[in-house]
């Protein structure tokens, strides 16, 4: 084996993962992490950019830092939250979930988490796209795919693989022994989503819209059938501005309304 193990996904999951396993072997485990992405793009999800998953609760963060001693500081954690406020579609209603957070930049947190995780003994290949696993009988011994770099096949073996390459996985795909884990996620059980991370010049406030110590969320469903749009701070004049729509709900409200969004 080449390995004792394998990462798939040099994102945010496969990077905790890498950690968590670094740090309770007392980093005596070889581990490689495997990125489709550039070593300076970890956890880029497509070509305009990161996923959202900007919040995130202080709860969690404590619980990460407490177990596997990695801690999360600035600039990874950009702003700090008190909890959320869901909306109503006429904003008249209000519900408030109270609870400390923080807001991520999702672009550094990757690059810095990875440094640290090198540190704790952890090896990366980068710009590698993963095809299939490899099999010994029935039981998973390593991946393969295409080196992006030289164009060349690419293998490697670990006595223990960690699929974290997402929720389009095509190695969750190939499973052939698995009677327990979705292959494959049924599209009803997605969300299609678009962010954007704006800047803007402060004008009259209006909590229902922009609150520096609150993450809004929106629930309309002629904005956003069978989801929420969101208004996420990332600082008194940053946010985070997006939407996540169901697609059967999304035709629905589209035939209702005559529109073909």
């Amino acid at each position: 084996m080449d390995y004792d193990v394998i990462v798939a996904g040099g994102g945010l999951t496969g990077t905790v993962a890498a950690q968590s396993i670094s740090h309770y072997s007392n980093q005596n485990l070889s581990i490689l992490s495997i990125d489709r992405n550039p070593e300076m793009f970890p956890g880029r999800k497509s070509n305009p950019g990161w996923t959202c998953g900007d919040a995130c609760s202080k709860e969690a963060v404590d619980f990460m830092t407490e177990r596997i001693k990695i801690p999360w500081t600035s600039p990874e954690i950009e702003h700090n939250v008190k909890g959320v406020m869901a909306f109503s579609p006429d904003k008249e209603t209000a519900i408030p979930f109270d609870g400390d957070g923080y807001m991520l930049n999702r672009q550094k947190l990757p690059e810095i988490q990875n440094a640290r995780t090198k540190k704790m003994g952890v090896n990366f290949d980068f710009e590698i796209n993963l095809t299939g696993l490899i099999y010994d009988g029935q039981q998973v011994i390593g991946v393969q795919g295409v080196n992006n770099k030289t164009k060349q096949p690419y293998k490697k073996t670990a006595k223990v693989v960690v699929d974290a390459t997402g929720v389009t996985s095509m190695l969750r795909n190939q499973l052939q022994n698995s009677t327990k884990i979705e292959r494959k996620i049924d599209r009803r059980d997605l969300e299609s989503t678009g962010r954007h991370i704006m800047y803007f010049e402060n004008g009259e406030k209006d909590l229902t819209e922009f609150d520096p110590d609150y993450c809004i969320i929106h629930l309309d469903q002629d904005i956003a059938p069978g989801g929420y749009s969101w208004v996420f701070p990332k600082g008194d004049n940053k946010v985070n501005i997006g939407l996540g729509v169901e697609k059967s709900i999304l035709d629905q409200r589209n035939k209702r309304l005559g529109k073909n969004d």
